[in-house]
């Protein structure tokens, strides 16, 4: 992530953190993919292609339902019996991220649709993450909900206090100043900056 102090934020995102909990609220999206099981791309399930495509592209997660009946353009119900499952029951994937990953990653998952469907729909995408043991800081964790922090917060001052809270947080942790750096794309020195002012004692 390559950003600095004036374009570290996207709107979007709320916050609430204690010391064994927090959990984010972000606005995000909702791609739906509807195809036939017996749908294939390159000798592939075309399911599987979407999967790996949408990792491919750095999407935040994808799953894929098996639906029991259904039916699509051509009318013909698909349907599972008790005695014998169809091989063309309807598929559902279902993937999750931002409003700008989603519409980046479109053209490619389009291609692989073929004759199936596609729904984009808005998100409220919840992370809540809680510490196994308050003894065991969970920098991984904190540094990924950092990421996500700056990645979609807005430009206005109070979220720039919140983001430097939250670096001052993770940094108390245990998160190294490299780690930092990483998960906000700052520079070292502004991390120092932003670690010594909270270190400066207050007249």
């Amino acid at each position: 992530m390559s950003t600095t102090s004036g374009s570290w934020f996207r709107r979007g995102l709320a916050c609430s953190c204690l010391v064994d909990n927090v959990r984010f609220v972000q606005e995000g999206c909702l791609l739906r993919i509807f195809i036939g099981e017996a749908d294939h791309r390159d000798g592939a399930p075309a399911y599987k292609a979407i999967v790996e495509a949408a990792h491919a592209q750095g999407l935040a997660g994808a799953t894929v339902f098996r639906g029991i009946e259904g039916f699509g353009a051509g009318s013909l119900i698909h349907r599972s019996s008790g005695f014998r499952l169809s091989h063309d029951l309807p598929i559902v994937i279902e993937i999750v991220d931002t409003q700008d990953a989603i519409d980046q990653a479109l053209p490619t998952l389009e291609s692989l649709v073929g004759d199936g469907m596609m729904t984009v729909e808005r998100a409220e995408i919840v992370l809540d993450r809680k510490a196994r043991d308050p003894a065991e800081p969970v920098i991984a964790d904190r540094l990924r909900l950092l990421e996500v922090q700056v990645g979609a917060a807005s430009s206005d001052d109070e979220a720039h206090d919140q983001i430097q809270a939250s670096i001052r947080a993770t940094s108390e942790y245990g998160a190294s100043q490299s780690q930092l750096e990483r998960a906000t794309g700052l520079s070292g020195y502004e991390i120092r900056r932003i670690l010594d002012e909270a270190a400066r004692p207050t007249r």
